[in-house]
């Protein structure tokens, strides 16, 4: 009788645990509803790195951020009071020299929000939070 191949078992056991095993995925960002409301709410920045206003200008580049508020059915909603925050950088007022520093509030259109960050003089990172409710979601901008 042959010895058995320990070596070749404690292998193919490694395998299966890694494709059976391992196929239980934790919650995504898709699947996960973020509150207690319901709402789901993910926020992008475009770009997320821009460079910081060099004197005499007092603003430099901008970021697009934008939000995106889901039900609890995927879909998107209306009407929803999204409120922007951020440590570095202003909120500018479109077509307006209004700076809003620290935070702005917006409503979904359409299931969205947006607003602009733009870079002062201060290089640095930049988390921006966009809050619906008790929803919450982050973008990282980098100031250079």
């Amino acid at each position: 009788m042959r010895p058995m191949p320990w070596r070749a078992i404690a292998t193919m056991l490694v395998i299966w645990f890694f494709l059976i095993g391992g196929s239980c995925k934790g919650p995504s960002r898709e699947q996960s509803v973020s509150s207690a409301s319901g709402f789901r709410i993910f926020v992008t920045a475009d770009p997320n790195t821009i460079r910081i206003a060099v004197a005499p200008a007092t603003i430099g580049g901008c970021s697009v951020i934008t939000a995106k508020v889901f039900n609890t059915n995927g879909q998107l909603v209306d009407g929803v009071t999204v409120i922007f925050t951020a440590a570095l950088g202003v909120f500018v007022v479109p077509g307006s020299t209004t700076e809003l520093l620290g935070a702005d509030t917006k409503t979904t259109i359409n299931g969205t929000a947006t607003t602009a960050l733009c870079a002062k003089t201060q290089a640095g990172t930049s988390v921006v939070t966009a809050t619906a409710q008790d929803a919450s979601d982050t973008a990282i901008v980098t100031f250079f």
